[in-house]
C-alpha cells in the first residue's frame, strides 16, 4: 500500500494542473466494442459542453484542484480504498466513506478531502454493474472524463467494465492506475495450495500472475502493454491499519 500512497503523493507537491484538453465525443475518440464515450454519438460539441458544465456544477468539482475518481464494479473496495488512502480506519470518523458488504456500497459520486493537502480531491463513484449503475456507459455516466487521474480498483479479475474503463480512459488521454484490493486473501489462499513457498515469493507468484493477465489482455486490446495502467496490489486490513499510518510518520519525520 506504501507504493500506491507514495505514487499518489507525487501528485500533491507543486502547483495544480491546467485542465488537459478532452477530445470531441464524435470523429476524434474511439468508441470501441458498442461502448461509446456519448450516448448515440449523436452529441453537438454545444451539448457537450453544457453538459459538462452541469457535471462540473454538480460535482463541485474544483479544477484548481488534483481530482482523483475511484471507480469498478459494485463490491470490490472502493469505498475501503478511499478510507485507507486518507489514514482512516474508524466507521465514526468524520469523512469516513461508507462502507457496504456484499451489496451496493455508494450510491452517488461522493467528494472527500485529503488529509493535510487542500488541492487534493478524491472522489468515490458507485460501482458498475447493477441496476441503478449499468456496465454500458459507465465511464460517461460517471462522467470520468472531467477527472485529472481514474483510480480503477478490482479483484483480481478484469471485467468488460474494467477494460472499458481502460479503453476510455486512453482514448480521452486521462491517467489510470489499477488497484487489486484484497490480496491478502489471495495470499492465504495461495499458500494452502504452495505451502513451501514463503510469503515473499507468494507475493511475486500474485505480481507474476497479475502481469499475464494484463499481458493478455494487451494483447486482446491490440494495445502495447506500456500503454496499460500500472497495477498496485493492496491490502485492506494492512492499509487501513498499519502500513499508511507507518509510511505517514516516516514521510513527515523526513
Amino acid at each position: 500500500m506504501g507504493q500506491i500512497y507514495s505514487h499518489i503523493s507525487t501528485w500533491m507537491s507543486g502547483a495544480p494542473p491546467t485542465q488537459a484538453t478532452r477530445p470531441d465525443l464524435c470523429g476524434t475518440t474511439k468508441c470501441g466494442d458498442g461502448e461509446c464515450l456519448a450516448p448515440n454519438c449523436q452529441m453537438t460539441p454545444e451539448q457537450f459542453v453544457a453538459i459538462v458544465r452541469e457535471r462540473t456544477t454538480e460535482l463541485a468539482l474544483d479544477h484548481e484542484c488534483y481530482n482523483f475518481v475511484v471507480v469498478g464494479t459494485t463490491g470490490v473496495g472502493k469505498s475501503s480504498l478511499v478510507n485507507g488512502l486518507r489514514l482512516l480506519s474508524d466507521q465514526d470518523s468524520d469523512g469516513y466513506a461508507p462502507v457496504g458488504d456484499d451489496t451496493e456500497g455508494t450510491h452517488r459520486i461522493c467528494q472527500y478531502r485529503y488529509p493535510g493537502y487542500p488541492h487534493i480531491r478524491i472522489f468515490d463513484a458507485p460501482g458498475g454493474g447493477t441496476d441503478e449503475h449499468p456496465e454500458h456507459g459507465y465511464f460517461f455516466d460517471k462522467s470520468c472524463y472531467l477527472f485529472d487521474c481514474i483510480l480503477l480498483v478490482n479483484h483480481g479479475s478484469m471485467r468488460s467494465l474494467d477494460m472499458s474503463v481502460i479503453r476510455s480512459s486512453l482514448a480521452w488521454n486521462i491517467p489510470c492506475a489499477i488497484v487489486r484490493t484484497q490480496c491478502d486473501n489471495t495470499l492465504i489462499n495461495l499458500s494452502r495450495v504452495h505451502r513451501t513457498m514463503s510469503r515473499d515469493q507468494l507475493k511475486e507468484m500474485l505480481r507474476a500472475t497479475t502481469e499475464k493477465t494484463m499481458a493478455r489482455k494487451s494483447a486482446e486490446l491490440g494495445i502495447l502493454r506500456e500503454l496499460l495502467p500500472p497495477v498496485f496490489h493492496v491490502s485492506a486490513t494492512v492499509y487501513q491499519y498499519d502500513d499508511c499510518k507507518q509510511y505517514e510518520v516516516k514521510q513527515r519525520a523526513n
